[in-house]
């Protein structure tokens, strides 16, 4: 269990860090609602259109933070 907190806490620095301007709470509580996430959780609940939504994946993808 410390293992699995110890490696959400380093995803969520790295987040915070490298991907300042889509860093916010409440994508950070939606990616650990849904750990299998897709593109229309996010609009939804971040209330943003599909294109960011699917920019927001595609840098959190390619940051290593999760797999599409």
């Amino acid at each position: 269990m410390q293992d699995l907190e110890r490696k959400a806490g380093t995803r969520l620095i790295k987040i915070r860090t490298e991907l300042p301007k889509i860093y916010s709470q409440d994508l950070i509580n939606n990616l650990f609602k849904n750990p299998y996430t897709k593109i229309e959780f996010l609009e939804k609940d971040l209330k943003i259109i599909r294109q960011t939504a699917s920019n927001y994946l595609n840098k959190l993808s390619s940051l290593g933070c999760w797999k599409k």
